[in-house]
C-alpha cells in the first residue's frame, strides 16, 4: 500500500465503505432544550432516527398547525416543550434530506439558525458568500459585497435596492423582539467605554486669522483637496480639508483595514459636539462625500440588520474589512471580530464576546470561524440546506440546540461484496427479488450458506501434490530409523 493511500481507518469511513451508494437514507436527530431561568429540574433531551422520510419538529405555539402545513403528511412528527422554538422542517426526496428555510423571521434572538461554532461546538472554516446573514451573539450582519478583484468565483454585490428587499422579506424589525441593553457596551478587559476615543489636534489658542486654514494641517492650499466648514465651529477651528477630515473619519490607524461606510454612525465634533453630515456642498455648487474612501480588495462589506439600543450599533451601519495591507505587509493572520477595541472589526455589545471569531481569506474566498465565543457565531437559513451523508449538522431555534446527521443504512451484502439483498429467513435474494434454487432448503441459514460456499472453493490436490507429500513422509521415516 502505497503512502498516499496508506489513510488511518475510521468509524465513518467504514461506514461509508460498507454503505453502497452512499445516498443516505437514514436521519438521526438528538435535541436538547434549555431550561428557563428560574425553572428546576434537567434540560430536556430527546433522540429521534427516521428512515426515507422528513421531519417536522413543533413547538407548542406551532403544534396547532401540524396537519395545516404542507408536505407534513409525508414528514415523521416531533413535538418539543420549547415556548420560543417555531416549525423546523426537513425533507426528504431524490435520496437526499434537505433542511427548509426557516418559517420564522430573524431578529437578535429568532429565527433557525446553523451553528458555526461556539465555546462548547467547536466548528472549522465556513466558506462566507454574499447575502449570508450572520448572528455575532445577538448582533446580526448582512455580507453586502464580496470583492477579490477578480481572483476568486464569489466576487457579487447586492444593491442598496437588493438589500432592502431581502431586509424587508427575512427580518423582523419589530419593536418587542429588539434586543435591549441593559447597561454600557464596555470592553471588559481594555475598559474602553468612551465613545469617541479619537481626539483632534488642536491648537491651543485660537487666532483670529483673515484667510480659511485648516486647523489639523495648517495649510491654506487646496488643490484637489478643498477647505470645507463641516460642523458649528468658528473661529480657526472652523475650516478642515476634505483628506484630513476623511482620515479622522475612520477607525484609526486601522482604517487600511476596517472602515466605516455609513452615515448613520457618522462621527461628532470633539469641540462643538455636532454631527459630521455625510457630504457637503461646495460654493461652486459641487456636492462632495465626506465618508471615508473604499477599501481596495480584496474586501468584504457587512451591514448591521438587527436593532439595539447601543449607539454603537446602529441599524443599517455597514464595515468594509480588507487584507489588502496585511497582504502587501506578508502578515499571515486572520481578521479578528469581536468587542476588544484590538480586533479590526469592533462589535461593542455585551453578547459579543472579546475575541469572537476569525476571518480568513485564502485562494480567492473568504472564511468565517468562531473563536470558541460565549454565545456562538451562527448563520441563518432561508435558502434550503442540503444534508450531506456522516456529516452532523447543528441547529439553533428558540432555546432548542439540535445535532442531524444523515447516515446510509449499512446492509451485509456490500460486507460480503456481492449484490442482492439478505432475505428475512437468512437467504439471498437477487435483483429480481428470485431467491436461489440452492438455498431453499428449510436448514438454510446464512452461516451454513458461508460454510458451504467457503467449502467448495478448497481446490482438490493434484497428483504432483500427493507425490511430494508422500516423499516427505518417507523421507521422515527414514530420518527416524537412522536414530534407532
Amino acid at each position: 500500500m502505497s503512502a498516499n493511500s496508506d489513510r488511518r481507518w475510521s468509524l465513518a469511513r467504514a461506514t461509508e465503505f460498507f454503505s453502497g451508494d452512499g445516498k443516505p437514507d437514514m436521519l438521526d436527530i438528538r435535541g436538547m432544550t434549555a431550561v428557563t431561568k428560574g425553572a428546576a429540574g434537567k434540560r430536556d433531551k430527546f433522540r429521534k432516527s427516521v428512515s426515507r422520510c422528513g421531519v417536522s419538529i413543533y413547538g407548542p405555539k406551532h403544534s396547532a398547525s401540524a396537519s395545516a402545513t404542507d408536505g407534513a403528511a409525508n414528514r415523521e412528527k416531533i413535538f418539543i416543550e420549547d415556548p420560543r422554538a417555531p416549525c423546523l422542517n426537513i425533507d426528504y426526496s431524490n435520496d437526499a434530506y434537505r433542511l427548509l428555510p426557516s418559517s420564522e423571521k430573524f431578529s437578535a434572538h429568532t429565527g433557525v439558525c446553523q451553528i458555526l461554532g461556539t465555546k462548547c461546538i467547536r466548528g472549522g472554516k465556513h466558506r462566507v458568500r454574499v447575502g449570508d446573514i450572520i448572528r455575532f451573539g445577538s448582533v446580526g450582519l448582512l455580507v453586502t459585497e464580496i470583492d477579490t478583484g477578480g481572483v476568486g468565483p464569489n466576487d457579487a454585490t447586492l444593491s442598496p435596492s437588493e438589500v432592502n428587499s431581502l431586509i424587508q422579506r427575512v427580518v423582523c424589525h419589530d419593536e418587542a423582539l429588539a434586543d435591549v441593553d441593559s447597561g454600557m457596551d464596555t470592553d471588559d478587559e481594555n475598559g474602553d467605554a468612551s465613545g469617541n476615543d479619537e481626539s483632534k489636534p488642536r491648537s491651543s489658542l485660537q487666532r483670529q486669522s483673515t484667510s480659511a486654514i485648516c486647523y489639523v494641517c495648517y495649510d491654506e492650499t487646496e488643490d484637489d483637496n478643498p477647505l470645507i466648514a463641516p460642523c458649528k465651529c468658528s473661529g480657526d477651528t472652523k475650516y478642515i480639508h476634505l483628506n484630513c477630515l476623511k482620515r479622522w473619519n475612520t477607525n484609526g490607524e486601522k482604517n487600511e483595514i476596517c472602515t466605516v461606510l455609513d452615515e448613520s454612525n457618522a462621527r461628532t465634533c470633539s469641540i462643538c459636539k455636532a454631527p459630521y453630515p455625510s457630504k457637503t456642498r461646495l460654493p461652486n455648487g459641487k456636492v462632495l462625500s465626506l465618508l471615508p474612501d473604499r477599501l481596495n480588495p480584496p474586501c468584504i462589506m457587512f451591514q448591521v440588520v438587527t436593532k439595539h439600543s447601543s449607539s454603537t450599533l446602529n441599524l443599517s451601519t455597514r464595515y468594509q474589512l480588507s487584507y489588502k495591507m496585511l497582504m502587501d505587509n506578508d502578515i499571515h493572520r486572520p481578521l479578528m471580530v469581536g468587542r476588544s477595541s484590538q480586533c479590526d472589526l469592533v462589535l461593542k455589545y455585551r453578547t459579543v464576546s472579546t475575541i469572537h471569531a476569525e476571518i480568513h481569506y485564502s485562494k480567492g474566498e473568504f472564511f468565517l470561524k468562531d473563536a470558541g465565543s460565549s454565545n456562538g457565531t451562527l448563520r441563518y437559513i432561508y435558502r434550503p440546506l442540503t444534508l450531506h451523508n456522516n456529516q452532523s449538522l447543528h441547529v439553533k431555534f428558540g432555546r432548542t440546540v439540535l445535532s442531524i446527521k444523515p447516515t446510509k443504512k449499512i446492509r451485509l451484502p456490500h460486507f460480503f461484496g456481492t449484490a442482492g439483498h439478505l432475505h428475512g429467513s437468512g437467504s439471498r435474494l437477487d435483483d429480481g427479488g428470485v431467491q436461489d434454487d440452492d438455498e431453499l432448503s428449510n436448514s438454510s441459514t446464512p452461516r451454513n450458506n458461508r460454510i458451504r460456499y467457503y467449502a467448495a472453493q478448497q481446490q482438490v490436490p493434484t497428483s504432483q501434490q500427493q507425490q511430494q507429500q508422500h516423499a516427505r513422509q518417507n523421507l521422515q521415516t527414514q530420518m527416524q530409523n537412522l536414530d534407532l
